[in-house]
């Protein structure tokens, strides 16, 4: 539910990893947690766009981005690096 999404929004239990096309050289950028449900399946759609089973690039907030393999392997939420992870 929306609620249970917003319970969720900076706990950093939620990560996923995505690839910045819309700047060179692309950069790999951690989703900021989703607000609702329907964010939060477009963001797993975004972490998915590989050519060719998606046609195009996902648009959000001005970025163009495509799955996060392209830029990084995995991800590594920042609050992993500062100690901070449960």
């Amino acid at each position: 539910t929306d609620s249970s999404m917003l319970n969720l929004q900076g706990t950093g239990t939620v990560s996923i990893g995505v690839t910045d096309v819309s700047c060179f050289p692309p950069k790999h950028v951690i989703m900021p947690a989703a607000a609702s449900v329907e964010e939060s399946l477009y963001h797993s759609t975004i972490s998915m766009r590989i050519f060719p089973f998606f046609r195009f690039p996902a648009f959000w907030r001005g970025r163009v981005l495509v799955d996060g393999g392209f830029s990084a392997v995995y991800t590594i939420p920042p609050n992993v690096h500062s100690g901070t992870a449960g």
